[in-house]
């Protein structure tokens, strides 16, 4: 039987609006702090094996079809270190994701070390997805590591009072913001900053004053004259 053309259009129209519910978005570039201060838990961890599972009222069963949008990926972990959320430290623990990236499922690497943050969003279980923040740090250095795991430790909860607002580079805003006509407890950013890892290595956080202000660690000043800090602008 020979299907009208109109009718084939109309389900491709479906289909493609069927998968694109299924496409995974997230809410634009956020500077990592804003991911901690709205996470519910952040940790350091080693990934040590993984599987494709369903959660069934809280309990986890062996996945019937691991292509399923229902299905899981339960990642075994070791907790190294915990920075928010009370996760017991140097223990196993699981984290779950979608199994699907189209529905923002995550996949980490078996064997390699991250810091993650997430929520305990599915039965009070650890979850994480693609919105969610995480840096493999299994061959990062170890200067920027400890830097970025000070930003995780103290750093970005103290700035958890202040407001980070991405504006490119030499915007008008920039300049606006440089004479101090800004909120005091705004700092700015740019997500489009060349400088790697430049949202993991700064951070926005109050003064004595009360006034939030941005700080940039400098990785390469570190390294070779020994210093490493430096206020980018007034917040």
């Amino acid at each position: 039987m020979m299907v009208a053309p109109k009718v084939l259009l109309s389900v491709v129209l479906v289909l493609a609006s069927v998968s694109t519910c299924f496409a995974c978005m997230c809410a634009g570039d956020q500077h990592p702090q804003v991911q901690f201060c709205k996470s519910e838990y952040a940790v350091k961890v080693l990934v040590l094996s993984q599987r494709i599972v369903d959660i069934e009222d809280g309990n986890v069963v062996e996945a019937s079809d691991e292509r399923s949008y229902t299905a899981y990926r339960e990642m075994t972990v070791r907790v190294l270190k915990s920075y928010k959320g009370s996760i017991t430290q140097h223990a196993l623990n699981k984290i779950y994701t979608w199994a699907a990236g189209s529905v923002c499922g995550s996949s980490l690497i078996d064997g390699h070390y991250y810091f993650l943050m997430g929520s305990f969003s599915l039965f009070d279980k650890m979850t994480h997805n693609l919105c969610h923040y995480r840096t493999d740090i299994t061959h990062m250095n170890y200067l920027t590591t400890r830097l970025l795991a000070e930003n995780l430790l103290r750093n970005w909860e103290r700035g958890c009072g202040c407001r980070l607002v991405d504006v490119p580079a030499g915007s008008p805003a920039r300049a606006y913001h440089t004479r101090g006509r800004l909120p005091t407890k705004t700092c700015i950013w740019s997500s489009s900053e060349p400088l790697k890892m430049s949202g993991d290595l700064s951070y926005c956080a109050p003064n004595k004053h009360g006034n939030c202000k941005y700080w940039q660690y400098d990785v390469a000043s570190l390294e070779e004259q020994g210093k490493g800090k430096f206020r980018i602008a007034r917040k």
